[in-house]
């Protein structure tokens, strides 16, 4: 259909772009990307979101210069405030003085522009996508945004604190990722006049499920510490709240102290884990998630592996280019002893979420593992 051959030739288009800029051609390139530009306005009026992810795309992929092909709108204002952020990301890899202070005047007048507006989902979605990004000085900036203004709406808030908690614990900031959590949690004046369950409520969180999370947050920072003892005691609090959290569930059965009793009450915990998840595959089973959460478990302690790499793979069927998804299918070929396969798996997660902190260490990971396999 005509949408799927547009974007069939925006692909073409960027690939194009690419492959001149690698071959010295600059000025062919960006000839290829005031094409994508100008498609993207017809397409697009008054909506920057495709020129936000194809200049985002051609900064990451050797073009940043691309950007002067936007400074009319840029200096006439016409521009969002996502794609003035996407252009000072452009600024900020052309390096030099002169780039970082465009890229420090055009963030900075982002960031104005937000504020003035009073749009507080609008920041909280330019904030989900400068983490994509990999602007996380300016993502932090504006999820704080959120955060920090009792202005904001407060179920907003609630989803803010849990998307910046995993974007603090992706880059194993655990402390700020727990606090944020606990925050929200015990609501303003400990409480007191504020529906925290309710607000939770709309954004379709169990209060259980988020109390869990932040406690498993709380353990990853005892055990950065090296207090086992900690770490244990926040794992079986996180537990508690809600008995079905993976992460919470494999980092029990991790635990290096654990005694042969313990090891055996980790382990029946995590079969009750994988018959509950199942139950919920029967009764949603078109939901890519729970068949992912399956096979996370399973690669990550024990179990059916070759369910658990039926499932990543219908998981990704469906939801074909996440890099979390893939992330947990490397994980399974991993736990199935087939590092050379999850080392490729993994390479295709980095170049989905390549700003992913975490994908980028299980690849340094798997790859370490591929290595001594080759050895032995």
């Amino acid at each position: 259909d005509a949408a799927g051959s547009a974007g069939a030739g925006r692909v073409f288009t960027r690939c194009m772009a690419e492959l001149m800029a690698r071959s010295g051609r600059r000025t062919e390139a960006l000839a290829e990307a005031a094409r994508l530009f100008e498609s993207a306005r017809g397409d697009f009026a008054g909506d920057d979101a495709q020129t936000v992810a194809d200049l985002e795309w051609l900064t990451s992929h050797g073009l940043p210069e691309a950007v002067d092909l936007l400074e009319d709108r840029l200096v006439e204002g016409a521009a969002s405030p996502l794609l003035e952020y996407a252009a000072a990301l452009a600024w900020r890899a052309r390096n030099g003085a002169e780039a970082t202070a465009r890229a420090r005047e055009l963030s900075a007048v982002a960031a104005a522009r937000l504020a003035e507006d009073g749009d507080f989902t609008q920041r909280l979605q330019v904030a989900m996508v400068l983490a994509r990004f990999g602007a996380e000085d300016w993502a932090e900036q504006e999820y704080r945004a959120v955060l920090d203004d009792r202005e904001s709406p407060r179920a907003l808030r609630a989803l803010a604190a849990v998307l910046a908690s995993e974007f603090f614990h992706d880059r194993q900031r655990d402390t700020e990722a727990a606090a944020i959590l606990r925050r929200e949690l015990e609501g303003e004046d400990n409480g007191k006049d504020d529906d925290v369950e309710g607000a939770f409520m709309l954004i379709e969180r169990d209060l259980r499920s988020v109390r869990s999370r932040m406690l498993y947050f709380e353990a990853c920072v005892a055990a950065a510490a090296g207090d086992t003892a900690g770490q244990r005691q926040k794992l079986e609090a996180s537990i508690r709240e809600y008995s079905k959290d993976v992460d919470t569930l494999i980092a029990l059965y991790r635990l290096t102290d654990n005694t042969p009793a313990q090891k055996a009450e980790a382990s029946e915990r995590v079969a009750k884990g994988l018959a509950a998840i199942e139950e919920e595959i029967r009764a949603l089973p078109d939901d890519p998630n729970c068949r992912n959460e399956y096979a996370w478990l399973v690669a990550n302690t024990e179990g059916d592996i070759t369910r658990a790499l039926e499932y990543s793979r219908m998981s990704l069927e469906r939801t074909f280019d996440s890099g979390s998804y893939l992330d947990t299918l490397a994980h399974c070929h991993a736990a199935a002893g087939d590092f050379g396969r999850a080392v490729r798996t993994q390479r295709l997660a980095v170049r989905q979420e390549p700003h992913s902190h975490t994908i980028r260490r299980n690849l340094a990971r798997f790859e370490s593992r591929a290595a001594e396999a080759s050895r032995n």
